[in-house]
């Protein structure tokens, strides 16, 4: 029922003059004329969007950080956060907000929603972390939020400079593509005539070239480029073809930009499916003709932006799925390929830093720490290294001596 009373905090009022419509006012410095400065603004919805219409329009005036008290995380997140800009100084992604928004309504919003963000300590935050049926994921919105929050001067005690265990549920380790493996992947699909196989053999091409999944998802044919080096000790030119990624598709955002600036590269396409990619390219192209009032030149420019798998990152994992059984293949996530790329290149050693730099990394060590996993045949291999060397020990030299360092003792 509409009220005529104005309910007060330090950050401003609110007044319910009709059902659902509300009357906020915010106070911000002083005008020219030496007046206090307020701004009102009419908002339609319930109190809560009432408070957190309070709290954007704030935001928008620069009201002092001594008047922030009264600011309930929930009016925070939903009046302020969502709408500010990632560390990269980007909006934030559809997939992050989803994300966020689902830890804030599931887990945070009922126990920490309705408290001033200034009053809320590190125990309740590790307490609404623990109590989560999502922990890891709940400690990545919340401190997200609550970072945001300090650099804003919302909270001015620093958030989670103390550690939270988060701890996450044990999963089997994806298991890549072994060379073999891959390798018989690529010829099934090379020689399959079905034409369901044509875009899942795209993917696999680009996929094995190095491609995350969703840089793979954004290949248009104009991206692909071919150039001429030369090997200045044999004087022999060397055709190379290669992708320039600087694309992303997800079904939540659509096509956008990579997800850093380090993600922007070339990446040569995989030597072994070329030929196959063209090949795909030139059957998946639809026919061109002089009706319509259409030209040719507009036609296969329209063609050549288009994405090559072009399908939702959804319907390409079902896909991918039967293809795999289909052809007998040994199940793994289409991203895994990034995986099976990586692990490839270091079992062939290939020199880790051009590793890092074909993939799109900063550090080594992320390379090693989630996408290089040394299969069976590669741990075979070492061990057999270590059995060989403590088989040289054995022999001790040519006296058959043993003294732990593999000479005899005469030589030492």
């Amino acid at each position: 029922m509409a009220t005529s009373e104005n309910s007060r905090s330090k950050l401003g009022s609110k007044r319910e003059v009709a059902p659902g419509k509300w009357v906020i006012r915010v106070q911000a410095g002083f005008r020219a004329d030496g007046h206090v400065r307020r701004v009102s603004r009419t908002v339609y919805g319930t109190e809560t969007e009432a408070d957190i219409a309070i709290a954007q329009l704030a935001q928008e005036l620069g009201v002092s950080q001594a008047a922030h008290a009264g600011v309930t995380l929930d009016m925070y997140y939903w009046g302020v956060f969502r709408d500010s800009p990632s560390n990269r100084g980007k909006p934030r992604s559809r997939a992050s907000l989803r994300e966020y928004d689902g830890q804030m309504c599931n887990y945070i919003s009922p126990a920490l929603g309705s408290i001033d963000i200034s009053e809320i300590t590190h125990d309740m935050m590790r307490s609404c972390i623990e109590r989560s049926g999502a922990p890891a994921k709940t400690k990545t919105t919340l401190r997200a939020v609550m970072r945001r929050a300090f650099d804003d001067g919302w909270v001015t005690v620093e958030p989670f400079r103390r550690r939270v265990i988060a701890p996450k549920a044990k999963q089997a380790p994806v298991e890549p593509w072994s060379i073999p493996e891959a390798a018989e992947a690529l010829r099934r699909l090379a020689a399959s005539d079905d034409r369901a196989d044509l875009v899942m053999n795209a993917y696999l091409i680009l996929g094995l070239s190095g491609l995350r999944k969703e840089e793979a998802l954004a290949v248009r044919p104009c991206d692909l480029k071919v150039t001429t080096t030369y090997d200045f000790a044999t004087g022999q030119p060397t055709v190379s073809e290669y992708i320039e990624v600087c694309r992303a598709y997800t079904d939540e955002d659509g096509v956008k930009e990579t997800k850093n600036a380090h993600s922007v590269r070339t990446v040569p396409v995989l030597l072994a499916g070329r030929e196959r990619l063209h090949q795909i390219m030139d059957e998946l192209r639809p026919s061109i003709t002089v009706e319509g009032g259409t030209s040719v030149t507009e036609q296969v420019r329209e063609w050549s932006g288009q994405r090559i798998v072009n399908m939702r990152g959804d319907n390409l994992v079902r896909a991918w799925r039967r293809m795999c059984a289909r052809h007998d293949l040994r199940y793994i996530p289409p991203k895994a390929l990034r995986h099976t790329s990586e692990t490839i290149m270091a079992a062939t050693e290939v020199d880790p830093l051009s590793i890092m730099d074909l993939h799109g990394h900063t550090d080594l060590g992320t390379d090693y720490r989630h996408y290089i996993k040394p299969g069976l045949a590669e741990r075979e291999k070492a061990a057999r290294q270590v059995g060989r060397a403590l088989q040289i020990v054995e022999g001790g030299g040519a006296d058959g001596g043993f003294n732990g360092t593999g000479r005899s003792a005469e030589t030492l």
